[in-house]
């Protein structure tokens, strides 16, 4: 193996192992499940292994509580993690969509 070879798979290592040294609060796209609304500043979000996190709002977000809204998010994808000003677009139907800027994420206790 060649030394570029091996400094590629340490790099890639690294960076697959970030979520595993962020704390506990790093909630990955790829592993969480469903969200419930805590009120309308709230969410909760359930990953893969049952364990919640707690997302807070900057501002009051509108139709947050509807039964059937729908959060849109297009930067937090795959391993990353959500994290404070990230943006959600949620949406419900035949209501205008408001747009909700995280201020926090923590794992729930």
């Amino acid at each position: 193996m060649e030394k570029r070879d091996l400094i590629s798979l340490l790099l890639i290592g690294t960076l697959l192992a970030e979520p595993a040294f962020a704390g506990s609060s790093c909630l990955q796209h790829n592993r969480a499940r469903n969200w419930r609304a805590v009120d309308e500043k709230t969410i909760v979000y359930t990953d893969v292994r049952q364990k919640d996190y707690t997302v807070t709002f900057r501002d009051t977000c509108r139709n947050l509580t509807s039964g059937n809204a729908v959060l849109v998010n297009r930067r937090w994808s795959g391993l990353s993690c959500l994290e404070r000003g990230h943006s959600f677009r949620v949406a419900v139907p035949g209501q205008p969509a408001s747009t909700c800027i995280v201020d926090g994420v923590s794992a729930a206790q």
